[in-house]
């Protein structure tokens, strides 16, 4: 420890040894506490930044919700089921009022495709930064750079525009909100009603928004999702 090794490099070495020696080095109970001693000294966490730009473009697909409701979901809120993750949104939205519901995301957990599950996703996301959140941040999404804090609105839109970026996507036209734009439009096409699309995204039964001016064409520009390889 004292030339800064970190617990990684440590724990290889320990891999190293436990391969010529004919103790069995790992169930030892000294070199377990050492091991526990180095972690809390110098912990070793993988890093937070790709896993939280999966989440929110998964997050955003897979809702259409606005950026602003994405960030506003609290780490308490977040209730997991054995076939699903139900979310709901307890903070003021663009379209709270009296007598509106507000909304409830639910995320089905895609078993066929795991690596694009935002449920499964949503689950690693929660764990891996756990050690990372402080007591007094309830939001889900924070930013990847000490001091952890809630992530804004306008880092969750930059941190979109950089998927899309890295996906090839043209920025210029399309930016973060056209997630929604393309997550609703993607739904009709697969034979969605109006009516659950509606629910889903935040409209009310009697809204004309999506037909207007979220029905667009869907351009199908790259075979993976969102640069996401499974």
């Amino acid at each position: 420890m004292k030339s800064g090794s970190s617990y990684g490099t440590l724990n290889n070495h320990r891999s190293a040894i436990s391969l010529i020696s004919t103790n069995t080095i790992g169930q030892n109970d000294t070199i377990k506490r050492f091991f526990k001693g180095v972690f809390r000294l110098n912990p070793c966490f993988p890093c937070l930044q790709d896993l939280t730009k999966k989440l929110v473009i998964l997050l955003a697909l897979a809702t259409g919700q606005r950026i602003q409701t994405l960030s506003l979901i609290r780490i308490q809120n977040v209730h997991t089921f054995t076939d699903k993750i139900v979310i709901t949104i307890t903070d003021m939205i663009k379209t709270s009022g009296i007598g509106r519901q507000q909304p409830t995301l639910n995320l089905p957990f895609f078993t066929q495709r795991p690596a694009i599950c935002p449920a499964s996703c949503l689950q690693t996301y929660i764990k891996t930064s756990e050690p990372r959140r402080m007591s007094n941040v309830s939001n889900l999404l924070l930013t990847c750079k000490k001091p952890y804090r809630a992530a804004t609105a306008q880092t969750i839109r930059r941190w979109i525009k950089d998927i899309l970026e890295s996906s090839g996507v043209d920025t210029p036209i399309f930016n973060a909100h056209s997630t929604r734009h393309a997550s609703t439009s993607a739904a009709l096409r697969a034979g969605v009603s109006l009516d659950v699309i509606r629910r889903c995204a935040g409209w009310s039964e009697q809204s004309a928004t999506f037909a207007n001016f979220y029905n667009r064409p869907v351009i199908d520009s790259n075979p993976s999702l969102i640069g996401i390889e499974e």
